[in-house]
Formats: C-alpha cells, structure tokens, sequence
C-alpha cells in the first residue's frame, strides 16, 4: 500500500473514530430526530428607501433562556450594528450606509429552539398582594382593556370572583378565546375589546382577549409577541399570552389552542405588546423573516467543538462559521463527479461557489441567474470578437457588463422587496465572466452542441452540491462533527490516487469493453 493510500485511509478513520466516541459520549447520532427540539438560521432582511443621512432600522434581538439559545449576530451588507437596552428588552439598530437610495440590509443569527412545557397546575390561589415586578402585568393599556365594563362582566361570567380558583380560571379563560372568537385576519392591531364584540379576530385580538380577562381578574398576564419558524420567508409576526401561575409563566397560545406548551418552532422576540421593527430616516420600509432548517436532526450543542461553540466562544458571525465547515464537503463532491464520473465543467470550484450563492437566491431563482449572465456575457463576447481585443481587456469589459447585470437585478429585486432576487450581486461573478470565455472558446473548438453540454453539466453538479449543503442531516453532521472535515481530506486523498476507467468512459467505449472481454473468454475457452 502506498504512503499516500496510508494517509487518506489513516484520515478517514481517525475522524470516524472521533466521531462515533463523541456519539457515544452523548449517547444518540447526530442523524436521530429530536422531536422537541430544532435548530433554524434566521435571517431579518429590511428592504428601504433613505430619506436623509441618518437613516437607522430597530428591532428586536431575540432573548436567549430556557425555551431558546440563540447565537452571536451577524448584520450586512455595509450597516452599523449596535444595540442597546430597552427596560428588559434588548434592542438592536442599524445605522444604514450611505449608497444607491433603494437598498437592503439584514440581520442574521442561529436559533436552537426546545420544547417548553410549563403545565397549569390543578388548583392554585392567588395571594392577596402581588410583587413589584409583576405589579405591571395587572394594568389596563390602550389594546388589553381589563378595565372596561364588558371584558369584566364577562370575567364574572366566566367564574372571576374572590376566592376563585386562578387556575380554573386561566382554563376558561383560554377557551373562551380559542372557541368563541374565530380567527380572522384583521387590519392593523387588533384589541381585546374587538375581539369580543366582534368573535373574531387574528392571534394579535384572540390572546389579548385572554391577557384582558386575566388582568380583569386580578391575575398577571402579559403578550408574547415572536415567529412561527418555518422554511421559507414570511412578514407576518406572531403573539400568544402568558400567565403568571404557582410562580410561573404558563404560556397560552388562543390561535392554536396551546396552554402550557411552547412548542420549538416558537420563536420568542420580546415580551411586550410593542412595535417590533421600527425604521428612522427611511420613506418606504419592509421586513421579513428569513429561515431556513428545521425539520431534521438538530445540530448537538453543549461543547466548543461544535458550531455552537465556535459561534458562541469565538464570536465569529454563524453565517460565516457554516459556510467554512460546507465547503470543504462541496469540493469534494466536485473532485468525486470529476474523477469517478467524468464531469466536464467550466471552472474547477464553480459549482460550489455557485451553490453556496444559490442558498441566499434559491435554486430556481438563482439558476435563472447563472443563465441570463451566462448568456448576457456571451451576447457581449461576439460583440466584441471583431474588435480583436486582447483577453485580459475583453475579460474586463464582460465582467464589467455582467456586474452591471446583476446589480441591476439586486436594486430591483430591492424595489419589490424580493431577498432572492437582492442576493444576485452574491453569485461568483468573475468564474462566470471565464466561464463565458470558455463556454465561447469551446464552442469555437468543438461545436455549440459540446459547449452547452459542459455548461448543463456545470448547472447540475451546481444543483447536486446545493442539495447536499442544504440537506438538513448533512448540516447537522458536519456542524455537530466538524472533525469529520479530517474525513474529507482523506477521501481526497484518496481520490486523487485513482487511476481507473471514469463511468462517462466506461459507457462511451462499452462497445469496445464488451468486444475484449468477448475476446478474452473465447481465448480462455481455447
């Protein structure tokens, strides 16, 4: 066995021996699905107009405690982070940068969500006076008006009374609002006294209805207001109750008929029944919520050697940390299509690079991208073939162009308030401009047939690796074992020593294969 067949095997099985130890220490794979708890990458994006020089976006940072571990931020493109205190809400603000008047920033993080269950005890009383601290959470307000005739008659009616058992009390109240006020959608914030007078209203009215009769009733209650997370983009918050039982928050969720259970998709921002994201200095204004992961394993926290870790000891941006520990897995299944299948593509790495462009973008959108440059850049490219322009100089000017492309693109996908369509600038820019010199010297070479063929090729190893990286137990393999990356520089190595027929060869010469080994069975047979 050669050295370098020791080194790649030696590889390969130190980090799956450090891998399964670590398994074992925790007691369950990686792979195994935690019901009760998820991991999600979270993204605010806030797409604006400036209006003057000090233009600045708030909103919230999620709270980190039992129910949610939430990891160090990261804010681009080009704004100024800072944050700051609000009573017992923490707050965060971009100082917007100065540029085009159209643009968008984001805020991005990791959440790690665990079931909570807080159950409503069988009986429970009330004391006669109530802690400083919760004194607040008894109080009428402009939407919860616990004070007027209506929301405390039907309290009464619902059992409040001297004496009464609070956690009777807390049932019916909670199914009062989950089964007589059907859920709607309204316009702006709905209040707990619509919500009465109408029976119906959205999960904003439902659980301020239920704070309302809690108060009314001389128990604290308070709003919860946080995202349902879910794959995919959404500009729409959600809000649920909580009350204060036996010396504890027992949330309330009307909407969903959910009492003493937060489920782990429940993100929570703040504690409170404010405005959330609050823009200064801006004309136009809009937000969304990002996410990405949940369904599947959730990545394993609890020691420096996972992503966690690093984000949280390092305080390296999440984004960042995940991009690094991918990559590697990306070029090796780049090198595999390559050496094993016979791939012919344009630029070594561009599948990967593209990849991880496309996991802003999306697939579809972003494979729309990588074509409209591609032959944007070959419009351009036989324009200026008469100009018999030197390559460096040609190369400039389609990189220029296809820049300006994308750009344009980003502002208008900004205009429309499309996060897909803004992250276009993210695209490997100059693999794609050589990419087009080489889609049209091939095409030269060998027909338009072959050149477009290897260009297939590029956009489908590209979708092969995006599914991979974006594949949820991939994610929570590496980024729960990033010793497994020592893995994946063995498998290279390993690869790198192949010396075989490539499958794309073995189908293309099948006919000749066939006809030796007939050859070699009808000498045998002599």
């Amino acid at each position: 066995m050669s050295f370098q067949l020791r080194i790649g095997i030696g590889l390969v099985a130190v980090s799956a021996l450090a891998a399964l130890a670590r398994i074992g220490l925790q007691g369950r794979s990686p792979l195994e699905r935690d019901a009760k708890t998820e991991s999600f990458a979270v993204a605010f994006d806030f797409a604006y107009e400036r209006a003057n020089r000090d233009a600045s976006i708030r909103f919230p940072i999620p709270p980190a405690d039992a129910h949610q571990r939430i990891s160090q931020g990261s804010s681009g493109p080009g704004a100024e982070f800072g944050r700051r205190f609000e009573g017992d809400r923490e707050m965060g603000q971009l100082a917007l940068p100065d540029g085009p008047p159209v643009q968008g920033v984001s805020y991005s993080f990791l959440a790690q969500l665990q079931e909570t269950v807080v159950p409503v005890p069988e009986r429970w009383s009330p004391p006669s006076t109530w802690t400083e601290d919760l004194r607040p959470f008894l109080l009428p307000t402009a939407r919860i008006q616990s004070d007027h005739a209506e929301i405390a008659a039907l309290a009464r009616r619902l059992g409040s009374g001297p004496g009464a058992d609070a956690a009777r009390l807390v049932r019916g109240f909670h199914a009062y609002a989950v089964g007589e006020v059907r859920y709607t959608s309204v316009p702006g914030f709905a209040d707990a006294l619509s919500a009465l007078r109408d029976g119906r209203s959205d999960c904003g009215g439902k659980s301020r209805l239920f704070v309302a009769l809690c108060r009314a009733s001389g128990l604290p209650a308070r709003m919860v207001t946080g995202v349902i997370l879910e794959p995919g983009s959404k500009d729409t918050l959600h809000t649920w109750g909580e009350a204060w039982l036996d010396g504890r928050w027992v949330p309330a969720c009307p909407t969903r008929d959910l009492l003493g259970r937060l489920p782990a998709r429940y993100l929570v921002l703040g504690r409170d029944d404010a405005r959330l994201f609050e823009a200064q200095g801006v004309g136009r204004f809009a937000w969304d919520v990002r996410v990405s992961g949940g369904p599947g394993p959730a990545v394993r926290t609890g020691t420096f050697l996972t992503l966690w870790g690093l984000v949280e000891s390092s305080g390296l941006p999440e984004p960042l940390v995940r991009m690094l520990v991918l990559i590697p897995l990306g070029a090796l299944l780049v090198a595999a299509a390559r050496i094993f299948v016979g791939f012919e593509i344009y630029g070594t790495f561009l599948p990967v690079l593209a990849a991880l462009a496309f996991r802003e973008s999306g697939f579809w959108i972003g494979s729309a991208l990588f074509f409209s440059v591609l032959a944007g850049g070959l419009l351009v490219r036989t324009l200026l073939d008469p100009m018999k322009l030197l390559m460096v100089a040609r190369l400039s000017i389609v990189m220029t162009l296809s820049i300006l492309l994308l750009v344009a693109v980003s502002m208008v996908g900004a205009r429309l308030g499309s996060r897909q369509l803004e992250a276009a600038t993210l695209l490997p820019i100059v693999i794609l401009t050589m990419m087009v010199e080489r889609f049209y010297v091939v095409q030269l070479e060998r027909g338009r047939r072959a050149a477009i063929l290897i260009a297939l090729n590029t956009w489908l190893l590209t979708g092969v690796v995006f599914a991979t990286l974006t594949w949820a137990p991939t994610q929570a393999l590496f980024l729960s074992y990033p010793e497994l990356l020592a893995a994946v520089v063995g498998l290279q190595v390993l690869a790198g020593r192949w010396t075989g027929l490539r499958l794309y060869e073995l189908w293309k010469y099948r006919d000749v294969i066939l006809a030796q080994q007939r050859l070699i069975r009808e000498h045998a047979a002599v």
